[in-house]
């Protein structure tokens, strides 16, 4: 019975060893296995994070790229501007010196004798309207008859001062006139007298580059 005892004590211990080690066995696996698992997830979240970082780089990288672009673009747009507005003052400046031309002819007075004062020479000025000190001028002969101003595009007077023969002007001034606009435009005297007060205005621009104007009403 003794002997029994032993041997079932035996094969128990035996048991409860193979128990064991079954047990360490599965245990170490396990811990094995679930270390792995952390390291992979170590792994995963490491990934993931820098991931993250360079997405968040990049992102950074564009946000500064189109910063930079939008002040490198403004600057350009200043340039731009700075170049229109450059061109727009050369434009006006150079319409400033845009030109019309006013042709026309002179009473034809010409002294013949010694009591006439006046001398064959007039000067034919386009007078601004709006500032008749600024004015344009052409100094011919009675004999000539033609003359041609090259103004600058605005609005004018013409009128013509006799001279006298030794070279100075006189107080007397021709003028062109509506009344002479009607002679010459009607081909007749019957215009009325009263038009001879009015001064014709001449307009220059672009789209009226010429006129003709000859002041030859004067009154003595």
């Amino acid at each position: 019975m003794q002997k029994i005892f032993n041997l079932l004590r035996k094969v128990l211990l035996v048991m409860l060893f193979f128990l064991l080690f079954s047990s360490t066995v599965v245990f170490g696996v396990l811990f094995v296995l679930r270390s792995n698992e952390l390291d992979r997830l170590n792994i995963v979240y490491k990934e993931a994070q820098q991931s993250l970082n360079a997405d968040k780089q990049a992102s950074e990288t564009t946000i500064a790229d189109l910063k930079q672009s939008f002040v490198e673009l403004n600057k350009q747009v200043q340039v731009l501007r700075n170049e229109n507005d450059r061109l727009v003052q050369e434009l006006k400046e150079i319409k400033k010196f845009e030109k019309g031309r006013i042709t026309g002819s002179i009473i034809a007075f010409i002294p013949t004798t010694g009591e006439n004062k006046y001398g064959q020479f007039q000067l034919v000025c386009a007078e601004n309207v709006t500032n008749t000190n600024v004015r344009y001028c052409v100094s011919l002969s009675a004999i000539e008859q033609h003359f041609t101003l090259d103004v600058p595009f605005g609005k004018y007077y013409v009128t013509s001062t006799l001279m006298y023969q030794n070279g100075t002007f006189s107080d007397k001034k021709a003028f062109y006139t509506e009344y002479v606009k009607c002679v010459q435009e009607k081909k007749t005297n019957v215009c009325d007298q009263s038009l001879s007060e009015k001064l014709v205005e001449i307009t220059l621009d672009s789209n009226t580059k010429s006129a003709n104007a000859s002041p030859i009403d004067i009154k003595f």
